[in-house]
């Protein structure tokens, strides 16, 4: 279970970076300001003075006097006698500038203050109150209006606002009146109600249709606290400093870029993260929000390929080994728990497409919400880890019309956020495309198992595909990346061990799951760049095993089992994927970065049969390996 991590930040300027990462904190700045400038002359009230005093503004009065003023969901600012502020209490003291965009009782109406008030007295919704109402219609800081520029400001609620000097409006709705002085700041008013809408972040946490999801993400906060911006009210007996109101920021690790590192014994990789600041007000996404019931029933799907072994053969280690058949300490894991991390890691991770960095046509503009929702032709789009969806056609091949989102948010209506788009989804369906992987393995110097232990030859074998009849004559096929490699063993039949893991594409195989087994083998005559042999190919004869785990024995040690396929021909006229059989493993390997199966490939053409006695041979040449899985009908 990962646990809340709370720190001690002691630098204000920490705090400041935090909130330009979109982070939930408050500062308390302070500063002198000029208010001979705004209209009224020099101020002598307060805001809380000017809006209690207008009765065009009493239904906005009444509910700054009953909202809480957050700090986030969790976190309400207190008094020096620990009592809570309000937002009345903020703008009728003097330490703080604000700029307050108030709605007369014509945009805020009896009707609309008796639902705020009601929201405020439940405590399940008195922070969604906040958000909407009070919180919605403050910033901080003093912001007049005079000249003709716009600026983007960021509401008390986290939002960010235009406000348009020239139009004289805030967030498209034109001021009634501006510039009203205060002594901490300034007041405008307006006939229409500001637009509210959560972010993703928002959405996410409060709404309770998505609770395992938000269980997932709240699991990853991070709290900060901050000594010099949280007040102090006396020390304790031992000299230690009291806080009446401790100011903290929260940063999430899944919404880095990065994935999160979290290495302990029961996880033996980083954690994927959304690669998406889901709380970040000047990004546009589209977001699949699976609810309860669909991350339950992909929790199901997801169980049977998420099997693990108590204990891992530490195959790199392995690799090191300058002796044949040695053995490192095992990867010890808690299967259980690695289990429930990994399915709710596979589920969240896939979920969010930045809307701007999706396919357009060339010299198209990027994508905004207005015109994602309006398009009608979307054949492929990728997420934020650049997993790609895309439309098949009648053959099975993708292709160049469709809406590939009918498939990717199952035809749900989006619901538009301050940040983006959020599908709510009743079936999580990624798995077909996503979760269940091909294993496309380059075979490299470095995806050979201990090469340091090969008792042969290689020969790592490339041509230039601008002059080669090789690369460009269908019937011969072609080698990926014109390159390949090349294994013998003087007169003798090479053997060569592989290391069954997808480093390209960080992939590695489930467990449950029937995996197709294929090798993409390269002709001899390739590594002359010549085809004057073609009709007089060689031929191999190969016996192929795959070591896996199988479990652990009694003494926690883990157990290998080996899977063979005896008797695979390959004719040796052209490249080809010769399929040697299906394997389905009892365990994962899927996080387990240090362990992996290794596949065997031998030589065992009889000594009779080999050239110029017959017409096969004992080195052999290799472009890939290839795990093909069955995927979900």
């Amino acid at each position: 279970m990962v646990t809340l991590k709370i720190y001690k930040y002691v630098s204000a300027s920490l705090i400041a970076s935090a909130i330009c990462l979109g982070t939930v904190s408050c500062t308390d700045d302070h500063f002198n300001v000029d208010t001979s400038g705004a209209e009224g002359g020099n101020a002598t009230q307060t805001l809380w003075e000017q809006i209690s005093s207008r009765g065009e503004l009493s239904n906005f009065a009444t509910l700054l006097s009953n909202t809480p003023y957050f700090k986030d969901e969790n976190q309400v600012y207190k008094k020096q006698d620990g009592t809570s502020y309000t937002l009345m209490d903020a703008l009728n003291g003097s330490g703080k500038q604000f700029t307050v965009f108030a709605p007369t009782n014509t945009a805020f109406t009896a009707t609309d203050l008796t639902a705020a008030l009601n929201d405020l007295t439940d405590p399940d919704k008195s922070y969604e109150a906040f958000l909407k109402y009070g919180g919605n219609n403050i910033v901080n800081f003093r912001y007049d209006k005079s000249g003709s520029g716009e600026e983007d400001l960021y509401s008390l609620n986290g939002k960010k606002v235009v406000f348009d000097r020239a139009t004289g409006s805030y967030k498209g709705i034109p001021l009634k009146q501006a510039n009203i002085a205060a002594t901490n700041g300034i007041l405008h008013t307006m006939d229409e109600a500001v637009p509210f809408s959560y972010n993703l972040d928002q959405l996410i946490r409060l709404d309770n249709r998505f609770s395992k999801l938000r269980q997932w993400i709240i699991e990853h906060d991070t709290i900060y606290f901050s000594e010099s911006l949280s007040a102090e009210g006396g020390s304790d007996e031992n000299g230690n400093p009291i806080y009446v109101d401790s100011v903290y920021s929260r940063q999430n690790q899944l919404y880095s870029f990065r994935d999160y590192e979290e290495a302990n014994e029961d996880w033996l990789m980083p954690h994927k993260s959304f690669r998406a600041y889901l709380n970040n007000e000047d990004s546009i996404w589209a977001m699949a929000i699976p609810t309860d019931a669909a991350w339950d029933a992909a929790m199901d799907k997801l169980d049977s390929m998420f099997i693990y072994s108590p204990a891992y053969a530490d195959k790199e280690k392995e690799n090191a080994f300058t002796t044949k058949n040695a053995s490192a300490d095992p990867l010890i894991c808690d299967a259980d728990s690695l289990k429930e991390l990994a399915k709710r890691m596979e589920i969240a991770s896939t979920l969010v497409f930045n809307l701007r960095q999706q396919p357009r046509d060339p010299g198209a503009p990027f994508w905004t919400i207005e015109t994602f929702t309006a398009a009608t032709d979307m054949p492929s789009m990728f997420n934020t880890r650049l997993d790609t969806f895309f439309v098949l056609n009648e053959l099975g091949e993708r292709a160049e019309h469709g809406d590939v989102r009918n498939w990717i948010f199952q035809g749900s209506t989006p619901e538009t956020m301050s940040n983006g788009l959020a599908y709510p989804i009743d079936n999580w369906c990624f798995w077909n495309r996503d979760n269940c992987k091909d294993l496309d393995i380059k075979v490299s110097l470095s995806s050979v198992f201990q090469l340091n232990l090969f008792s042969g030859s290689y020969e790592h074998v490339s041509f230039a595909s601008s002059n080669s009849k090789l690369t460009t004559d269908s019937l011969l096929g072609s080698v990926s990346d014109n390159y390949f490699l090349y294994f013998r063993n003087g007169t003798a039949a090479p053997k060569v061990d592989f290391k069954l893991y997808d480093s390209e594409n960080k992939t590695q195989v489930l467990s449950g799951v029937p995996y197709k087994v294929g090798i993409v083998m390269v002709p001899d005559f390739f590594r002359n760049n010549t085809d004057s042999i073609v009709g007089d190919s060689l031929k191999n004869l190969l016996a192929v095993q795959i070591k896996y785990i199988n479990g652990a024995s009694l003494t926690g040690r883990p157990s290998e089992t080996t899977k063979k396929f005896d008797n695979v021909t390959y004719e040796g006229n052209k490249v080809d994927t010769i399929w040697v059989g299906e394997i389905t493993f009892p365990y994962t390997y899927r996080n387990i970065t240090e362990s992996y199966p290794v596949m065997t490939i031998e030589s065992k053409a009889k000594n009779t049969a080999i050239y110029p006695r017959g017409r096969f041979q004992h080195p052999f040449s290799i472009d890939r390996i290839i795990l093909k899985a069955k995927k979900e009908e």
